[in-house]
């Protein structure tokens, strides 16, 4: 199967190496070479939740083997020991078996090549030293897995901040702009007022300068008609 095809993100029972098993849901991503684990959980109303996530470089696992409906990861063998011999790191459940081995056969693709000097599946000397039962790599993964999804949520919280900060300057910003508009209203009024005065001057000022012009036309006639 090619390993660039496309499969659908499926809901998965992941059993680690010390037998912890936890629901995850699981995006094969074969351009990246990667498998991604998040978080999932459902509430008492039914409504599914996603929470961090952790992604595992695919070429960093020694084998994937397919039994029943699920596919087994295991690292790099100890020198001298063939793949299987090596521990399970961690098995993903599915719902089928047919899906199991759709999945068991991409990331079997993306894996890891082995080295020159590996002979039927065995590890060259470089490869890594875990403990016999493979309590030392389930426990490293593990660990991994939880420090990703831990990261995961800092992130998160860091980008919830910012945008809880982001709103709070939108919120001032918008209160200056409201004051400013409230401003300018009154501005508004207080120069129609003004204006309204202003007119009234004027026609007082016109209506006293036509009073005087007709006392002075009335006493300019009195003084002519005494002097006749």
């Amino acid at each position: 199967m090619p390993a660039q095809e496309f499969i659908e993100p499926q809901v998965v029972h992941v059993v680690h190496g010390d037998g912890d098993t936890e629901i995850r849901l699981a995006d094969l991503q074969p351009q990246q070479n990667a498998l991604v684990l998040r978080q999932v959980s459902m509430s008492d109303e039914g409504e599914v939740t996603f929470g961090g996530s952790a992604t595992i470089t695919l070429s960093s696992i020694g084998s994937v083997d397919l039994v029943g409906q699920g596919v087994q990861l295991r690292p790099q063998a100890k020198l001298g020991q063939s793949a299987k011999d090596a521990p399970v790191l961690m098995e993903l459940r599915f719902e089928g078996t047919e899906l199991a081995r759709r999945w068991a056969e991409v990331m079997d693709s993306c894996k890891a090549k082995p080295k020159p000097g590996g002979v039927g599946g065995k590890a060259t000397a470089s490869a890594p030293k875990w403990d016999e039962e493979g309590k030392n790599a389930a426990f490293i993964l593990k660990k991994l897995i939880v420090q990703q999804e831990e990261q995961v949520k800092l992130l998160e919280a860091l980008n919830a901040r910012k945008a809880e900060q982001l709103l709070a300057c939108q919120e001032r910003l918008e209160g200056a702009l409201t004051m400013l508009q409230q401003g300018q209203m009154a501005y508004e009024v207080q120069q129609k007022v003004l204006d309204a005065q202003q007119q009234q001057l004027e026609a007082l000022k016109a209506k006293a300068g036509a009073a005087g012009a007709g006392a002075s036309s009335s006493s300019a006639a009195a003084a002519a008609a005494t002097a006749a």
